[in-house]
Formats: structure tokens, sequence, C-alpha cells
């Protein structure tokens, strides 16, 4: 049997934590760490020094940024490009990604421009006794041109957003009827255009949720200030949820590890997740509504209530990037009709999902096998997710996945004996492939 994939309305997850959507989001990290360690070296007592040193150390900082930064939309502008009429089921699709890789570019370029003008502004002449002209050195507003750039860039950042909007209503509106062959079939689009358009959109959308945060939560010294808002962001959830009590002690909770060290803090937000409460009912649920675009106003709502405890448990702990690989289980519930779309999926050729949300998993198979009709069987690495049990009221031996992985699904099968279906999958990059079982 060929592999397939589920649909995104049609899995209830174990303890209804998560869901599947289809297709991997690609993340890039900045180097907004870096530079906060460039400020962080420098004597702050001589302002010229510091300005001048941040400055003319950005551009090397950004290289490498940069290269991640301009390869997507140089793809989106080729596959645009290559193959403008390869998507009847909806041709604006193409055009989406021309014009988001052309202005995307051009983005890039510009920024990059202000980024080699404020560091050719900062020279080693600065008069640090002229507040004005130290500000101006770092920022490079002393240059006419650099005023142009700026207003070109805000007036193209305004166009993206509504671009992408129209994009996303575009792409995700013909998810469930997209075929990949034949290829005279209406519906057609071929698979490398609609998967990379889903990419691109769906990473621009999860960006929103898990990087608002991101600065705030990787520096130590504005840790408290993040867990701060997570406190005060359960508490208003709480509310809206009629469990103001429930949210008020969690907050008391966080509030305790504030001046704590990272590991506490993430500790801490292990327990308060695992916990049988509100919380990850509605941080998932929230989580899940970035692929929709007509749930886009709600996921967005949530972004300050539970947008800073989702970075902290996101961020804050992290495996080694080690290649040990291991099986975990996870059961799900689907309706016939489900089903049988799941297997319509498999003939299309569509083998690529993902978890939107965090997404919890046992390492005990009998334990998965309890619920539902469906079983997963997920290959993942140490650096996929990590593992909750000494922070878990259940006796589930839980392993918690990241947010927005991808997986490659293998084999799909229905066993006799237990009467379920069988879905293998394997973290994309996992060096460790799940054999291909025949449908029994």
């Amino acid at each position: 049997m060929k592999p397939t994939v589920t649909n995104k309305d049609t899995v209830i997850p174990l303890e209804e934590r998560s869901t599947i959507v289809n297709d991997p989001v690609v993340t890039q990290e900045t180097p907004d760490e870096q530079v906060a360690m460039n400020v962080a070296e420098v004597d702050t007592r001589n302002p010229a020094a510091a300005l001048n040193k941040v400055a003319k150390s950005l551009p090397m900082m950004t290289m490498g940024a940069l290269l991640g930064l301009i390869i997507i939309p140089i793809l989106q502008l080729y596959i645009g490009w290559e193959y403008a009429d390869a998507c009847p089921v909806n041709p604006k699709i193409p055009k989406y990604l021309f014009v988001a890789g052309t202005v995307g570019i051009v983005s890039v370029i510009l920024n990059q421009l202000r980024v080699y003008l404020a560091a050719k502004s900062a020279q080693p002449s600065v008069d640090i006794t002229d507040r004005k002209t130290t500000i101006t050195a770092a920022t490079g507003t002393n240059s006419p041109l650099n005023s142009v750039i700026t207003t070109i860039t805000y007036a193209l950042n305004i166009f993206m957003v509504v671009w992408f909007i129209f994009g996303c209503i575009w792409i995700f509106r013909v998810w469930n009827d997209v075929k990949y062959r034949p290829r005279n079939h209406p519906h057609f689009c071929q698979a490398l255009v609609y998967r990379f358009a889903y990419i691109s959109a769906s990473f621009n959308s999860n960006f929103v949720i898990l990087e608002r945060f991101n600065d705030r939560s990787a520096d130590p010294n504005s840790l408290p200030e993040v867990v701060t808002l997570a406190a005060e962001g359960l508490i208003t959830e709480a509310k809206k949820n009629s469990v103001q009590k429930q949210g008020e002690w969690m907050a008391e909770q966080l509030l305790k590890v504030k001046n704590g060290t990272r590991n506490e803090v993430w500790e801490c937000c292990a327990r308060l997740y695992c916990m049988e409460s509100f919380l990850y009912h509605k941080l998932n649920e929230c989580m899940r509504l970035v692929s929709d675009p007509q749930k886009e106003q709600i996921w967005k709502s949530k972004v300050d209530t539970l947008g800073p405890f989702a970075r902290l448990l996101h961020r804050l702990k992290w495996a080694p990037l080690q290649q040990n690989t291991f099986t975990v289980y996870r059961g799900a519930l689907l309706s016939k009709e489900a089903i049988e779309q799941y297997l319509q999926k498999a003939l299309d050729g569509q083998i690529r999902i993902k978890f939107p949300s965090f997404t919890s998993t046992s390492r005990n198979q009998a334990k998965a096998e309890i619920y539902g009709n469906m079983l997963f069987e997920i290959t993942v690495r140490d650096q996929d997710g990590f593992d909750v049990v000494p922070y878990s009221n259940f006796d589930e031996e839980e392993y918690l996945l990241h947010p927005d992985l991808h997986l490659d699904v293998i084999s799909c099968i229905h066993d006799n004996n237990s009467g379920k279906w069988v879905v293998h999958l394997v973290a994309a990059g996992s060096s460790q492939p799940i054999e291909t079982e025949s449908s029994s």
C-alpha cells in the first residue's frame, strides 16, 4: 500500500493535545543572540566605541543569515516562474510565489544595504559629546539614501503582509481538493509548486507565534520579563475559560522561578503543561488554527496571552544535536470517512505531514494502542522533542514532540490482529528509516 497522510480536520489526538496538518515548515535562526553578545562585550562607558564595534560587526554577523534568508525568495521566484502554468486548481498560486520571491529578494538586498550604510557611517572619529552624531553613526540615518531605502522597505513590508494574506487564502482554500496526478485533472497542481507554497505560507504564520518573543526569551537578562508576560497571559486565558483560580495558581508557580535558571523555568513550564488543565487544550487549539486562514483572527488574538508560555516551553530546553533515534507512539480516532480520505491521499502520493503544535506521544506502544482506531509509530531523534515523564502526573511514559515537526509517511497498513490502522512516520532527516510493510 502506498503511503498516505491525514486530513488536518480528521485526527482526534490522544488527550486532545494536538492534530496533524500537511507538509513541513522550514525554520531559520537569526543572529540576534550574536548581536546581543557583541553589545554586552563592548565598554558601555564609551558609547562611540560601542556603537562603532557593533555597527562594523553587523555585516559579518549577517552573512550566514543572509544566505539562508535569500534562498527562500530565490526558490519562490524560480518555482513561480518555471511552473507558472502547472497549477490549474488555482493559477494564482505560482503567481503568489513569483511575486513573493521577487519582493523578498529586493527586501533582503535593501536591508543589507541599510546595514552597510550603518557600518560605513560608524567612524572611530565620532565625537562622543555629540549625542545626535553618535546615534546617527550607528544607524546610518545621516544618509539621505538610507531614508529612501527605509521608506521603500516599509512600503514593501506592508505590501508583503497583504500579499501573504491573499496567498494563504489561495493556498489553503484548495488544500482538500489539490491533486498531484494525473496532469489533466482539473484540480491538478505540480507537487513541488503546491508543497513549497504551503511550506512558505505555514512558515510565515507559525513565525508570528513562536518568534514574536524570540529575542527576549533567548536573552537571560530579559527572561524574567517573558516569564512575567507568560504568567499574565495564563491569568487572562483562565478568566476567559472560567477557571481564573487555576490560572492564578499557574501564574504563581511561574513567578516563583522568575529569577531562576533557564532549566528551572523550563521544568516549571513542563509541569504546568502536563497538568490536566485548560492550558494544553487552549495552547494547542490555538497553534492548530495557524494553517486555517478562516481562523486567522482567532490565533492572532492568542499571541500576546499564550505566545510567551509557548516560547518558554519551546525554546528554553533543547536536546543536543545527536543522531540517536527511537520510536514513540500515538493513538488517534478517525471516522470511516476520514480513513477513506486518508487512503485516497495515499494514492495521490502525498507523503509528508507536519505536527503544527506540541504533540504528546508515548514510548510505550501498549499505552498508545488503548486510544482510537489508528496508531502512529513515529521514529524521532533526540532533538525532535523532550521527555516529560518526570513532570507528568500521568503514567503514560510521555514524550513531547516540538511544534512544526515535519515527518515522512513511510507506510499505512491495517493490522488484522488489533483491528487498527498503523501509520509509520519518520522525522524528516532521521538517519534511521522504518521498514515499509505491505498491506495485510
